[in-house]
Formats: C-alpha cells, structure tokens, sequence
C-alpha cells in the first residue's frame, strides 16, 4: 500500500470514528452541558455515513473482510434507531378527555386552516401556542363553552368543557407557565408550558429555571403538563424538571412520533409528561399542513 493510500485510508477512518463518538457522546453526556446538548440533537442516521467513511477506510486497509461487511451492514442499520425512538404500532384512542396541542408559530395566520384542524380532530380542549391572528377569527369566535379563545402569553385556548381557573402562573426569561383547571366532572389540573428555543442556551439551566418557578407559583401538583419543551426525547434535562414523572411518549404513543420540523419531524420536542403511577395518556401526532410543529392528540383516561 502507497504511502498515500495508507494516509487516505487513515482519514476515512478518523472522520467515520469521530462521526460515530459524537454520536455516542451525546446519547451518553445528554443536554448537562452545553456542548453534549448540540451532539444530543444528532439523529442516529449521521452515523450511516460515518460507518459509511469507516468500512471505506478498512477497505483501503484491506482489512479483514467480516470487519468490513459488520461497518456496512451498521451503516444501513443506524437510521432503524430513529425510527423504533419514534414509531409505534398504531392503536386506538382509549382516554376519555381529548386535547388537541398545536405548536403552531406566529406566522400562523390562516384562521379557516385553524378552524379545520379543530374539525378534523374533534377535541374537547384545543391548546394552540402561537398563531394569535389565526385564532381571533370570525370563523371561530362561538367555539367551545367560553366564546373565542381565553388568551393567557402565547397560548390561545378553546374549550367544550367548563373551565375554573386559567392563569398565567409565569412568564420569566422565554419560559411561560400558564395553570388550567378544568371543571368536575372532568376536575383535572393541567399545566401548560412553553420553554425557550434558542439553541445557544443552556437546556439543562432552563430546567432548573423552569422546576424552580413550578415550585414557587403552582398551588398544588397538576395532573399532567404538557407544551412545548424544546428538548428531545433523550433530554435528562427535560427529566429533571419531573424526575419522578413519565413520558407519555412511547409508553402511550401511536404513529410517527417526531413533532419538529414540520415537514420533516426527526425529533420530539413537544411533550407530555404524567405523574407516577397515573394511566398513560394515548398520544398520536399529526401534519396540519402549516406552522413550525406538528399538532398532538392526547387523550387522558379520567375516572
């Protein structure tokens, strides 16, 4: 082997190994720091091209060949990571409260879309952050038990069900807290949240800045929280703000579970999270056609 073959080869190698260790170290280190939250949000597809690069330069090496065959066949294998993260077998709603969340953004205008998504899904409880304009339209200003949408921040509600309390709990450095308790028979506290999405901040500090003002302004424990967090499934940062708390995704997913970007959802950004022991809520997402995420369906199982 020429010396700069041998060089060439090296190459492939460094680069392939390097893509795969980002990979790994940021499935290992998570959002504690700021430089693993960037490494963090690399799907597991980056490493078909690194192991890509890496049976290349073994190749080159002249390498045994059932090295070789295990780096190609890895290659082809790593997008299958994504996608058992985020599918599961479709299944059949099971909950009795029907909500629909929809981080919609604030170029949202289109109020007949709005009206439309609402339609289709049939919700009692509609959680749209953003979209404003959309949302003060004609078109749905007799929606729900309370005429229009009760604005509190950026979230625009809708509601089928009698509502007792909905306040803005907090809204400090991008992080929004707003508290909505619905009325007996339904009787349940739901916490909605809404946290920064600037990718240079620390998502770790956000956390702690988000469990310390839960502490200080909920009156009590709600039933479920749920918005837009801004961190992916393998977020420890996110778990940090419930530590004893679940993830409704997977335990009660249904579909393709990725809600951002839009068009092409490689993450899940926006979540649910329920307390201990209670019953997994049935999460399905869906493509409303516009806005930065896709919308949610949760449907909680109330006694």
């Amino acid at each position: 082997m020429t010396r700069a073959r041998r060089l060439f080869a090296r190459g492939l190698l460094f680069a392939g190994a390097l893509g795969v260790l980002a990979w790994l170290l940021g499935r290992i280190c998570s959002d504690r720091w700021v430089w693993s939250q960037w490494l963090l949000w690399l799907p597991a597809a980056v490493m078909t091209p690194a192991l890509g690069l890496m049976a290349a330069g073994l190749l080159l090496r002249r390498a045994r060949r059932w090295l070789i065959g295990v780096c190609a066949l890895a290659a082809v294998a790593a997008p299958g990571i994504d996608v058992l993260r985020l599918w599961r077998p479709n299944c059949a709603p099971n909950g009795s409260l029907r909500v629909l969340h929809w981080t919609a953004g604030p170029q949202m205008r289109s109020t007949d879309l709005l009206k439309q998504v609402i339609e289709q899904t049939d919700p009692h409880l509609v959680v749209v952050l953003g979209a404003r304009r959309a949302s003060a339209g004609e078109a749905l200003a007799n929606w729900g038990v309370v005429p229009g949408p009760l604005s509190r921040g950026e979230f625009m509600i809708f509601s089928k069900v009698p509502i007792t309390t909905c306040r803005s709990l907090a809204r400090s450095d991008d992080i929004q807290l707003v508290e909505l308790v619905l009325a007996s028979p339904w009787a349940m506290s739901i916490l909605l949240v809404d946290l920064p999405s600037d990718p240079a901040r620390s998502r770790w500090t956000i956390a702690q800045q988000t469990a310390n003002l839960m502490s200080r302004t909920l009156p009590s424990e709600p039933d479920a929280i749920l918005g837009d967090f801004n961190m992916t499934q393998a977020s420890q940062a996110l778990r940090s703000i419930r530590p004893d708390w679940a993830l409704a995704w997977p335990g009660g997913g249904s579909g393709w579970g990725g809600t951002w970007p839009r068009a092409v959802p490689l993450w899940r950004i926006d979540h649910v999270l329920t307390p201990p022991d209670a019953p997994k809520p049935w999460v399905k997402t869906l493509d409303p056609g516009a806005g930065r995420h896709r919308a949610q369906i949760i449907e909680f199982t109330l006694p």
